[in-house]
């Protein structure tokens, strides 16, 4: 994950995804005692298991938010969607999965291609405005820089040249 944008403006906030699912890819929790968060690591806690990694990263999210709708800010994405906090002081905000990921993992190719040609090249600006990191998922960009390579101004090129402090 690479920053595009300070986070110091946003408080307990976990990554959604497009679906009703948290994908906690970034989190960041800035109260010591978090409700949201002291729960989830119970549940972590609860449901461990080492077979299967969403069960104990996305999943633990999820079934938190399941169990304590109150801890969730309303208006946000998914399961919060409809939250209904017992008070003003709601514990966690669950951003839309593009505020950290606006790629999908699927299309990181296309994003390391020619922008010109590219319908997320295109969108490279946007992207860059309304979110406030990019996901690069090693799985899929190691091998692709490795074997192809990436276009001079492509997303790729951006978030690598423009953001990341350890890439040479």
């Amino acid at each position: 994950v690479i920053l595009t944008r300070s986070i110091e403006s946003i408080d307990n906030v976990v990554a959604g995804s497009k679906s009703k699912s948290i994908h906690c890819a970034v989190l960041r929790f800035t109260e010591p005692g978090n409700t949201y968060l002291a729960a989830t690591i119970q549940n972590f806690m609860q449901h461990y298991n080492g077979e299967k990694w969403g069960n104990n990263g996305p999943s633990a999210f999820r079934r938190t938010a399941e169990e304590y709708p109150e801890l969730l800010c309303p208006g946000d994405v998914g399961l919060a969607r409809n939250a209904k906090p017992k008070s003003d002081d709601c514990q966690v905000h669950i951003l839309a999965g593009s505020t950290f990921a606006p790629v999908r993992w699927r299309d990181w190719e296309e994003t390391c291609s020619n922008p010109e040609k590219s319908p997320v090249g295109k969108e490279a600006k946007a992207i860059f405005k309304h979110s406030y990191a990019v996901h690069l998922n090693n799985q899929i960009t190691g091998p692709l820089f490795a074997e192809v390579g990436y276009v001079k101004g492509s997303v790729c090129d951006m978030v690598l040249s423009d953001y990341c402090n350890i890439c040479p």
